[in-house]
């Protein structure tokens, strides 16, 4: 999977706390997987975009780096 983004990404791009990102993780409102490699929890742009789209928020998700 390309783009990934660990919790502290998601948090800076939603603007929100590292344990909200946590919370989101562990209700399965954003998902995550475990990347060995990384040893950190990680997502996709693309599983970013469907929660951003599901709760109407506007986000640039491509512009975090």
């Amino acid at each position: 999977m390309k783009n990934k983004l660990t919790q502290t990404n998601v948090a800076k791009i939603l603007g929100v706390s590292f344990q909200r990102v946590h919370t989101l993780r562990i209700r399965n409102r954003i998902n995550f997987f475990w990347d060995v490699n990384q040893k950190a929890w990680l997502t996709s742009q693309e599983h970013l975009q469907k929660y951003l789209n599901q709760r109407g928020k506007k986000v640039a998700v491509s512009s975090h780096k």
